[in-house]
């Protein structure tokens, strides 16, 4: 997964902290905080400051294979999703960082409503 490696990367150059990861390489702290807190994914200029920076190829940054494929440690459940949700995920990517957050309240909005109403059903 990118957090831990960036976290593990972060550890090996004694970087303590998101701010001085921020100083050192000129990301903004609000960028790196959505890395690590939020599990968002550097875009391809961060990806390339960030392999400079801590001296790796983007492919190990991103723990990926010799193919270019991710492995299965960043995938994950990935490879578990059903086609609705893969559709799902690739046009939620497709979006801007505000309209993400605001379809992720309302999916939220929408699944808490649905578990207290199937409460009340029951």
């Amino acid at each position: 997964m990118f957090k831990n490696k960036l976290l593990d990367l972060m550890s090996e150059k004694s970087i303590n902290s998101q701010r001085q990861l921020s100083s050192l390489t000129g990301i903004p702290a609000t960028t790196i905080s959505g890395w690590i807190n939020a599990g968002r994914l550097p875009d391809y200029a961060a990806i390339k400051k960030l392999s400079n920076f801590f001296n790796v190829s983007s492919d190990e940054l991103l723990e990926q294979n010799e193919y270019g494929t991710p492995t299965t440690a960043m995938m994950g459940e990935a490879s578990t999703l059903s086609e609705k949700e893969k559709a799902l995920l690739k046009a939620f990517k497709n979006l801007l960082p505000e309209t993400q957050d605001f379809v992720l309240r309302t999916a939220q909005s929408l699944s808490d409503t649905s578990s207290e109403k199937t409460l009340k059903k029951s």
